[in-house]
């Protein structure tokens, strides 16, 4: 299969997977963390780190997965931009400790969520 169609196929169902986090978390999670942007980063996460372990790191093998999966589909559920602004808005709004602790959990919680998923599949 040609490779940006498995880009663009990933990409498209982590992004809408992303938009229906939000959607349920937003109306169900309201409150000052970015809730919705800290479950898709977290969730990404965990997602790569499971399939990396299970086939994204042989080389010259897998290649269409790793497109389909790690590029397309984590690169479309991960929002790193959103993240950013989050974070610039929270300083921004006079919260520099929520800032810091929602940047801190959110690289901590993605670190943590990764290698978990690789110690399962392991």
């Amino acid at each position: 299969m040609n490779k940006l169609l498995l880009v663009f196929i990933g990409g498209g169902l982590g992004s809408v997977l992303r938009y229906l986090i939000g959607s349920l978390l937003q109306k169900n999670m309201p409150g000052v963390l970015p809730w919705p942007t800290l479950l898709a980063n977290v969730l990404a996460a965990a997602v790569l780190g499971f399939f990396t372990a299970l086939f994204l790191l042989k080389p010259g093998q897998y290649e269409q997965q790793r497109l389909l999966i790690g590029v397309g589909f984590c690169g479309g559920l991960s929002t790193f931009s959103s993240f950013t602004l989050e974070g610039f808005e929270l300083l921004r709004s006079g919260n520099p400790g929520m800032a810091l602790a929602y940047m801190v959990i959110s690289i901590m919680a993605c670190l943590a969520a990764f290698w978990a998923a690789w110690m399962l599949q392991k």
